[in-house]
């Protein structure tokens, strides 16, 4: 069984919400077969079988679901935090490695992949996958819908906003 790359369980999980919103449902059978519900759409079915293998990675994968990527989004930015204050001194200035810099720019891409999922397929288009009380201010990274919220912040009250360093 192959192992999937973060993108490569993002766009099977796309397929995966694409063919349930068609009334299609689709788990693991026996012998790495795909088991179908629903109507038999000829599409539908070449993409799974086109991706069987992928699909059925991602269902032994325990991370594919909606709630293990919000924790890993909430790991996550706690990780960047960590990640960030290493690449920089108490003055500011840079003093990480290309290789700890190529890592951060990694995980910060994975990161926003993960945010825009959720809020597309995770039904938190309008909240923090965070929590209830929002993204840390203190990371490199928030999500989508307290970046707009700062944003609108921001726009309100512009003298009382700073840039973080």
């Amino acid at each position: 069984m192959e192992s999937l790359s973060t993108l490569e369980k993002i766009e099977i999980s796309k397929l995966l919400l694409k063919v349930k919103d068609a009334g299609v449902t689709v788990k693991p059978g026996r012998d790495n077969s795909l088991l179908m519900t629903g109507p038999r759409d000829a599409g539908i079915v070449a993409s799974l079988k086109e991706n069987k293998l992928k699909i059925l990675a991602l269902f032994k994968d325990p991370s594919h679901g909606i709630e293990q990527c919000v924790d890993r989004l909430r790991k996550g930015q706690r990780t960047l935090i960590k990640m960030n204050e290493a690449l920089y001194d108490k003055d500011g200035s840079p003093v990480g490695s290309p290789a700890m810099v190529s890592k951060f720019s990694d995980a910060l891409v994975t990161w926003d992949i993960l945010d825009e999922w959720l809020r597309k397929y995770g039904e938190y288009g309008d909240q923090c996958p965070i929590g209830p009380k929002g993204c840390d201010m203190k990371s490199p990274v928030i999500c989508r819908f307290c970046g707009k919220k700062l944003d609108e912040d921001r726009s309100r009250h512009p003298s009382e906003t700073s840039t973080k360093g």
